[in-house]
């Protein structure tokens, strides 16, 4: 009996995220991994997505990310909302490019979208159905089949990190409230390690 390869890291590399695109031949699944993967989402923001979601401000376009938070008293914290339910606050994250933003924009206008990037029936798609989208696309490639679509949020956060190797632009990107969370993408792998050691002096 096969026992599966246990995940020796929680993201996937740039090779398997562009392998994963690469078979991915349907319109809507293709961009769902796209985004997922290049902005970091949680899947639960992912499906919320609205056309009105992109916003300009200051000649600047931004992803406005449902962040899937309600406000209680003083706090914020997280709440579970059903499908179709729209959380009380959002983020904005800058689009890296007006290639990324006219590739959407050329999507939305294709289909004619005018509420969900993602619709389904009468709301948006479910969060189980983007969970299976991925893990279809992903056997296609042979991943890990530990690996889930929030691998593709990992995916980001290691990105920024590798390019950045600084702790605190992930968390800005991601999102994260605490930096605690965000603490796991020093286990840097050993080409960032690398990196980073390559301007410290040696001493003989």
């Amino acid at each position: 009996m096969n026992k599966k390869k246990s995940l020796t890291r929680k993201h996937i590399t740039e090779e398997e995220f562009s392998k994963l695109l690469d078979v991915t031949k349907n319109d809507r699944d293709y961009m769902l991994l796209f985004i997922c993967g290049n902005f970091g989402l949680r899947v639960g923001e992912l499906v919320r997505l609205r056309v009105s979601d992109i916003v300009m401000e200051d000649n600047n376009y931004y992803l406005r990310i449902p962040t899937l938070k309600r406000n209680i008293r003083k706090g914020i914290v997280k709440g579970s909302i059903k499908r179709g339910q729209l959380p009380e606050t959002y983020e904005d994250i800058p689009f890296p490019s007006m290639e990324i933003l006219n590739f959407i924009k050329k999507y939305i206008d294709k289909y004619k979208l005018e509420n969900w990037f993602f619709p389904w029936k009468d709301s948006h798609l479910p969060e189980y159905t983007a969970c299976r989208i991925f893990k279809r696309y992903a056997k296609k490639i042979k991943l890990n089949p530990e690996y889930s679509i929030h691998c593709l949020r990992h995916f980001k956060g290691y990105q920024i990190y590798k390019s950045k190797t600084d702790l605190k632009a992930v968390q800005t990107i991601l999102r994260h409230k605490s930096i605690r969370t965000t603490e796991v993408y020093a286990e840097a792998d050993l080409e960032t390690k690398k990196k980073i050691l390559e301007d410290v002096p040696v001493i003989f």
